[in-house]
């Protein structure tokens, strides 16, 4: 394991984190403020990196990469990142690590210049490095100092680099050049944006070697895949649930490799560029199979397994064989449920689609509403309901929360509530951790104080991997056996018996928890005053 590289690597993000005063979103996103750069914050910032840089810690991370680089493979960016995210992620699937060079303190703090724009640049260089501590964490990315700051070789070529005018591609591919002569077998990358470094680094030695040509187009597809509008979900995956898709998944690279190839050597580029569609909708193809054919099995097993319901189910149509066979007792759902559940259940035998499944599945953008609209409800709120909401959000636990606002005006409690984002609240109920008796609690003082806010936390609890909550009281399912529950709470329990409760069913577990949902169902589609609405205007759930 890179123990030493990936030591210096967290004190350079502790360095960020502390002397710019970080502050870290619900969603685990940095926040790093442009108006708290000042100069005396520059100074500070360049003053530690500098000391860190040319610590005892940076030597040995650099004696580490030369040493260990030649049993792993290890990627390079280099010129224009474009899309950091995008940048990342590439550099995940052509190594195992990926190494970024510091350039805040090398060059961007070196000028010593305080501006507007240089703020802005020192807040997005720290925001991108800081919102993969979890990738440093786990080896998968290392940051290390510039070559210029520890290879002569370096220093040399940027004394003769300032006489000549050499693109950025250029720059940052000799960079890497330069790390591979010292030692470091590193596999440079670029997004496809970036312009191609000159013939004359790219014919020499270690560029053959590790930038070779098929490595140059599997870049260019990557870059391809992740600008196609039907795979943006791959742009909407942060890097570090990105990595974590491809743990597990030894063949899913090499997968990747072969469906993305060259059918043959010595194309032209737009030749390349033909192929490199082919091979994409190629994969697209492959994914849409997949899903119809999940889609037409579930249709079949709804008309053909379903047995002693009554109706027809429309095509496709997986949530109306659910109600139908929830409203006759959990035996039958788990008999509709056990029928279907070998292609719907069962992983795809295919590495690439069932990948790619995950990361889709990954892709949740309601959740990730640290945005606009939230910033802009927080700021509108009133001086006290901020620093409320600030120190409600502040607690470690949710019985924490609950005292915190059952000491506050009623009034104050609610406004409080309204400013809690839907990130917020997975923190709050489904963060269990043998939690479950103080949430409920919890959700019941809800009940008694905002019941709009009441049916937004219990929805929420469905998004969990947990699913439904199941503790001492119950009083939740009291609420949805008597109560009418809004259509985006139904669709939230429906999704989780979809997914969350799915291998339970499978197992034909006619007990504790899915004994509760016939009872539910039944109430929300027949006695229930709306009742109607949830049987004439089903979800269809993918």
């Amino acid at each position: 394991m890179n123990v030493r590289s990936k030591e210096f690597s967290l004190k350079y993000l502790s360095v960020l984190e502390k002397v710019l005063q970080v502050n870290w979103a619900s969603n685990g996103d940095p926040i790093v403020s442009i108006e708290a750069i000042d100069e005396t914050t520059v100074e500070a910032l360049a003053k530690e990196l500098m000391a860190l840089l040319h610590s005892s810690t940076a030597q040995e991370a650099i004696e580490y990469e030369r040493r260990c680089s030649r049993n792993e493979i290890v990627s390079v960016g280099f010129g224009l990142t474009g899309n950091f995210s995008d940048f990342v992620k590439l550099g995940l699937l052509c190594g195992d690590r990926v190494v970024l060079w510091d350039i805040l303190a090398s060059k961007t703090l070196r000028s010593g210049i305080t501006t507007q724009s240089a703020s802005d640049r020192i807040a997005e260089l720290a925001g991108n490095l800081l919102t993969l501590k979890p990738l440093v964490e786990d080896g998968a990315v290392v940051v290390l100092p510039h070559p210029t700051m520890w290879s002569e070789l370096a220093r040399d070529l940027l004394t003769e680099l300032k006489k000549n005018s050499l693109s950025t591609s250029d720059v940052g591919f000799l960079t890497a050049l330069v790390a591979i002569i010292e030692g470091m077998q590193l596999h440079p990358y670029t997004l496809a944006a970036t312009p191609d470094p000159s013939p004359e680094l790219r014919n020499t030695d270690g560029a053959k070697e590790f930038y070779s040509k098929p490595n140059q187009d599997f870049q260019k597809s990557v870059s391809a895949l992740l600008e196609f509008e039907g795979m943006k979900y791959l742009r909407e995956v942060k890097p570090t649930d990105f990595y974590d898709s491809l743990q597990d998944k030894g063949d899913f690279k090499r997968a990747l490799r072969g469906q993305l190839a060259m059918p043959v050597e010595g194309l032209s580029e737009q030749q390349k560029a033909s192929e490199r569609e082919a091979n994409i909708a190629n994969l697209i193809s492959l994914l849409e199979r997949r899903n119809a054919k999940v889609l037409s099995y579930a249709s079949g097993v709804g008309e053909a397994s379903i047995g002693a319901i009554s109706g027809t189910v429309a095509a496709f149509s997986v949530e109306t064989a659910i109600l139908q066979a929830a409203a006759l007792g959990v035996n039958s759902l788990v008999q509709f449920w056990s029928a279907g559940h070998k292609v719907l259940q069962s992983p795809p035998k295919n590495v690439l689609v069932q990948t790619f499944a995950r990361l889709e599945g990954m892709h949740r953008p309601a959740a990730q509403d640290v945005s606009i609209d939230h910033f802009t409800k927080v700021s509108n709120a009133s001086q006290e309901a901020r620093d409320a909401y600030f120190e409600f959000m502040s607690f470690h636990w949710t019985e924490e929360r609950h005292y915190f606002l059952k000491g506050l005006p009623a009034d104050m409690a609610r406004e409080v509530l309204s400013l809690v984002s839907s990130s917020d609240l997975q923190i709050i109920v489904n963060w269990r951790r043998h939690q479950e008796d103080y949430i409920g609690d919890y959700l019941e003082y809800l009940s008694s104080v905002d019941k709009d806010a009441y049916w937004d936390h219990l929805s929420a609890t469905f998004g969990g991997e947990d699913g439904l909550l199941m503790y001492d009281n119950l009083h939740h399912v009291e609420m949805m056996t008597s109560r009418s529950m809004p259509m985006h709470v139904w669709d939230s329990m429906l999704s989780a018996i979809l997914s969350v409760h799915w291998k339970e069913i499978e197992r034909k577990k006619a007990g504790f928890p899915l004994e509760y949902f016939p009872e539910i169902i039944r109430f929300q589609t027949i006695d229930a005053s709306d009742h109607r609405k949830r049987c004439a205007d089903p979800t269809y759930l993918t």
